[in-house]
């Protein structure tokens, strides 16, 4: 139970991750256009 629990937050961290990356890209690219 312990172990899913820590996989179901790690997930959830890289989805977050993920979408900070691609708003972070997006404003980048939005300086550059």
């Amino acid at each position: 139970m312990k172990a899913k629990m820590g996989e179901e937050g790690r997930k959830i961290i890289q989805d977050y991750a993920i979408e900070k990356v691609l708003n972070e890209m997006d404003e980048i690219y939005s300086l550059y256009l």
